[in-house]
């Protein structure tokens, strides 16, 4: 009769166990989702690029000269898997957009007199956009993880796709009689093309999000990316190496299961 009491006794201290346990661990999410809309500035340089060309026996040259991009507008939407409550894995895809007018220049010989040239600058009637999208795969660390808050610290390689509209052709008008040394140069025109490119980069940041329920909750984060992407230059026409990247701030819907 003993032997039994003890028996029933483990066996309740068992699925008492069991009870407790199971909410536990459904605690326990190991998928999440982020999707956020932010503001991304930019680590490129402002850039010139030249075209040089021989014009009435002298050198002549066409200009153009991108400012650093603007500040602007960036998006994006991720998703991952956590082995433990710390330690994942996850993908994010980044979209990112600028908008600025370019610098434009010229330098004309005069078309009878040497050492005669003139100069005139300006600047494009309307911006031009320049737009990177970025696949991050990031390692992740969550160093406080609780019913409601979590911070994530993350980092890993990036690959960038450049876009962005360029000037190929600038036209101008030139005033100059053979009368006198006197030479006017005007801008005119000018045509941009769209010019693409994909590159390698990295990329490091933290999230910081508060939960209301299980499930749905909102954060905040900031990431740095730098990346190289190499273009075929259209007025220069010739290869050129475009850093692509910067900062991106953001909030929006976090989702975990």
């Amino acid at each position: 009769m003993t032997s039994w009491i003890h028996v029933r006794s483990l066996t309740l201290a068992l699925l008492s166990s069991v009870v407790f346990l199971s909410p536990a661990s459904a605690q326990t999410e190991r998928v999440w989702v982020d999707v956020n809309i932010g503001v991304a500035t930019s680590q490129a340089d402002d850039e010139t690029y030249v075209y040089e060309f021989q014009l009435f026996s002298e050198p002549a040259a066409l200009a153009v000269a991108y400012p650093t991009p603007s500040r602007g507008a960036s998006f994006d939407f991720g998703g991952g898997y956590m082995f433990t409550p710390k330690l994942g894995v996850g993908l994010s895809f980044v979209g990112t957009a600028h908008e600025d007018p370019a610098g434009l220049g010229a330098t004309i010989p005069h078309p009878f007199f040497f050492n005669a040239t003139a100069v005139a600058s300006g600047a494009t009637d309307e911006e031009l956009s320049r737009t990177e999208g970025a696949a991050h795969l990031q390692l992740m660390f969550a160093p406080v993880h609780t019913d409601r808050v979590r911070v994530r610290v993350f980092g890993g390689p990036s690959i960038v796709r450049y876009n962005a509209e360029m000037v190929q052709d600038l036209r101008f008008l030139q005033t100059a009689t053979p009368f006198s040394r006197l030479n006017s140069v005007t801008l005119g025109d000018f045509q941009f093309v769209d010019v693409e490119g994909t590159g390698f980069g990295f990329h490091v940041g933290a999230d910081v999000s508060y939960f209301f329920t299980r499930v749905v909750g909102i954060g905040g984060f900031g990431r740095f990316n730098r990346g190289t992407v190499e273009i075929d230059e259209p007025l220069s026409e010739t290869p050129q190496d475009v850093t692509v990247g910067g900062f991106q701030f953001g909030a929006g819907l976090r989702l975990r299961f």
